[in-house]
């Protein structure tokens, strides 16, 4: 983790529900058994979140319609919280330079 924190200015984290073990709660019709733990996904989480600089993140392969006692519901949630109370990271400045190959993502205005 520490040589990566050292090659990348920021990071997106995505989170799959569908990683959660199916045994445990399915996240939706694609998850298997054999996946992580609840604990196991929010220390994942947590060393990230305190090793690198992530600036956002985004959850998803939710479907509620197979969460019928709601307990990856609860995982969700306290994924949110978690990733909420990280610290705040100031953005880079426009004229930041970005490693070889990569482009500044185009900026959409509504």
């Amino acid at each position: 983790m520490a040589a990566l924190a050292q090659r990348v200015t920021r990071v997106y984290l995505h989170i799959d529900l569908d990683v959660i073990d199916a045994d445990y709660a399915p996240a939706n019709s694609y998850a298997s058994p054999g996946g992580l733990q609840p604990d196991q996904l929010l220390a994942a989480v947590r060393l990230i979140t305190g090793q690198l600089p992530v600036v956002a993140a985004g959850i998803a392969a939710y479907d509620p319609a197979l969460d019928g006692n709601g307990r990856l519901r609860i995982v969700a949630l306290e994924l949110l919280d978690l990733l909420a109370a990280m610290p705040a990271r100031q953005p880079l400045p426009k004229d930041h330079p970005l490693p070889e190959g990569n482009e500044r993502p185009m900026r959409r205005t509504v």
